[in-house]
């Protein structure tokens, strides 16, 4: 999992557009791993305590603990 941290952060730098990484995790997405599942959100949250746009891509599977592993895109507008 780590290895796929790693590459989205080398390929999603800070200036990129939103197409660039959709794209980007869709590349990460090809690559197969049993039982995963692609996830999407979107909506104005305050998490950091400012009203922010959250649009989040999520692809989770599950860990040998029957817990899931998680790897997050969120674009804040």
């Amino acid at each position: 999992m780590i290895d796929y941290i790693k590459r989205l952060k080398e390929v999603i730098k800070e200036d990129a557009s939103v197409q660039d990484i959709v794209s980007r995790f869709e590349e990460m997405c090809n690559e197969p791993i049993d039982n995963d599942m692609i996830l999407f959100e979107s909506g104005t949250f305050s998490f950091t305590g400012e009203k922010l746009f959250y649009f989040s891509l999520v692809r989770q599977f599950p860990n040998e603990e029957e817990e899931y592993y998680q790897i997050h895109v969120d674009v804040l507008f």
